[in-house]
């Protein structure tokens, strides 16, 4: 169980940067009110870009800021802690799935997370300056 968001983006992060399709990322990238973190990825013979709302309680709000992300990103990640499992599964699955691009990841106190809604790919996305840097900056 986590107490604070930031053990929880903390230790999720330092299992997925792992990843060797990662070509860049940003922590708070400026959007209103800001994403979470925000990757440049290379996935599947295509350059997507990916967006994590990092949430301990609030789904509904977790939600609407994914759906907000969904401007900027191919794929725009909700973040919780495993324990949510059931609440998500029962009571959000629809709603989230309803929006293409949206996914849901639940994360171990270890940092391992498992993909409990896939997203597919939202492939018309608004790009900004923030954005833009992540794509021209990437370094791997």
């Amino acid at each position: 169980m986590f107490l604070y968001e930031k053990d929880l983006k903390e230790a999720f992060w330092e299992k997925y940067k792992t990843r060797n399709n990662i070509k860049s990322y940003a922590f708070e990238i400026g959007r209103s009110g800001g994403m979470d973190l925000v990757t440049f990825e290379y996935f599947r013979d295509m350059y997507e870009y990916n967006s994590f709302e990092f949430k301990l309680e609030n789904i509904s709000k977790a939600i609407l800021q994914a759906k907000y992300n969904l401007k900027y990103v191919n794929k725009s990640w909700i973040v919780m802690p495993e324990e949510k499992k059931e609440v998500i599964t029962n009571k959000y699955y629809m709603d989230i799935k309803a929006n293409k691009g949206m996914g849901v990841m639940l994360v171990n106190e270890s940092g391992y997370y498992d993909i409990l809604i896939k997203p597919m790919p939202n492939d018309e996305i608004f790009l900004n300056q923030e954005i833009i840097r992540l794509a021209v900056n990437s370094k791997r």
